[in-house]
């Protein structure tokens, strides 16, 4: 079976091989081997097969996709490891998404895959013991999320009608958060679904993903906070203003995590002397929401920083990246921090850009950029201890001059 993946363009030549290597991989000698570590190589190697030659097995794909759905809906005949279901989940999608199968037929192909699948869910979800025992059926519906993700990465650009299929599914998922939302291995595996269900539906995910996020944020922890902003950045980059709906609700309670999950140094009564992992990890929480917060001003999202639910945190949010772009020492930090302001004196500094009832807001805004950021950045790079010869620090020079471009474009060569 190695070999066979392995010369795989021999079979692309002469397809009239390939029958018998699917037979036996599919069979008693391959999926269908009493010995587990026979039947785990054969679900990786048929996926690398199918991976390597998609368009040439056309005319086997309805047998396949029957096949390995008849294998994965009998555990107790055929036993598959978790991990190894997923090589299988993977093929069927490549052989639905890659074969040139006309549209009705990946719909109905897709929808006979997913149908069992979604009633091992709901089954579970119905059974009373689901709460009583998370950590067991936890890592079950986590491995039917991951599943579903790896059923779609078949899928590039998937036609309305697999679309409509999926989005189903986005429903399904949000019912397994909802009802485990404490389990570290439900979220992560939401997580990357999430991830892929965007590039594969567009904006079609985005009218769900408050309540997901909502659960996300509440129950992250130092483990998957990173995956949540990663989360949060795909949206920003992704859709843009279209994401601002989304995004929304997500900002301040995004923040307030973040600020929860940096360690305190309250303990800490040897002279002020901090120790270095506290340091560290305070350090890797702030690049998170540093980031965070550059993509939203990036990615023109910075309305939600104006809405009723965050323009209250406006200030504290201001004040929070001044530190990084004043204070903190870390060079790719401080340019994430200073790109955060560049971006908001190109979108807020000239007048008219915010709305009559900001007006406010906008002076406020224009006189901490004029008052605090340009004064501490020119005092910062003039500051003696500033190695102007580090390829970092000059890339911060580099954007504290587009800054200072910007801001005389938006407010004239007199304003400061």
């Amino acid at each position: 079976y190695d070999l066979s993946v392995r010369y795989y363009p021999i079979l692309r030549d002469s397809p009239v091989l390939l029958p018998p290597i699917l037979s036996s991989l599919s069979g008693t000698s391959g999926l269908q081997h009493p010995h587990p570590r026979m039947r785990s190589r054969a679900c990786y190697l048929l996926l690398k097969l199918i991976k390597s030659i998609p368009t040439v097995l056309r005319e086997y794909a309805e047998t396949a996709v029957n096949g390995i759905q008849s294998l994965l809906s009998n555990p107790t005949a055929f036993p598959i490891e978790p991990d190894d279901k997923l090589y299988l989940f993977e093929a069927i999608g490549i052989l639905l998404g890659k074969t040139g199968m006309e549209a009705s037929e990946q719909q109905g192909y897709l929808t006979a895959v997913m149908t069992p699948h979604v009633r091992f869910i709901e089954e579970i979800l119905a059974s009373p013991d689901a709460k009583q025992n998370p950590e067991t059926f936890g890592a079950a519906l986590a491995a039917s999320i991951s599943a579903i993700a790896f059923l779609r990465k078949g899928f590039k650009n998937p036609c309305q009608e697999v679309q409509a299929v999926l989005l189903e599914t986005v429903s399904i998922c949000l019912r397994v958060l909802q009802a485990l939302p404490e389990g570290d291995e439900v979220r992560s595996k939401t997580l990357i679904f999430l991830q892929r269900m965007i590039l594969c539906l567009g904006p079609q995910v985005l009218p769900s993903m408050p309540p997901f996020l909502d659960l996300l944020i509440t129950h992250c922890t130092n483990q998957d906070v990173l995956d949540v902003s990663h989360l949060l950045n795909q949206l920003c980059s992704k859709f843009k203003g279209r994401a601002i709906d989304a995004v929304d609700p997500a900002v301040s309670p995004f923040l307030r995590k973040c600020y929860s999950l940096m360690p305190t140094f309250d303990e800490v009564v040897d002279h002020g002397d901090i120790p270095p992992h506290l340091l560290t990890e305070q350090l890797s929480i702030k690049k998170i929401s540093y980031a965070f917060l550059q993509h939203v001003a990036t990615y023109q999202v910075t309305p939600v920083l104006l809405s009723s639910n965050n323009i209250s945190s406006l200030e504290q949010v201001l004040q929070y990246m001044s530190e990084g772009a004043l204070n903190v020492q870390e060079p790719i930090l401080k340019k994430t921090c200073i790109m955060f302001f560049r971006e908001l004196v190109d979108q807020w500094a000239a007048d008219g850009r915010m709305p009559n009832e900001q007006v406010a807001v906008h002076r406020g805004f224009n006189q901490f950029i004029g008052d605090t950021i340009v004064p501490g950045l020119i005092k910062a790079i003039l500051d003696s201890s500033f190695n102007e010869k580090d390829a970092m620090q000059a890339r911060s020079v580099t954007q504290v001059a587009k800054l200072l471009s910007v801001l005389r474009e938006k407010r004239g060569e007199t304003e400061y």
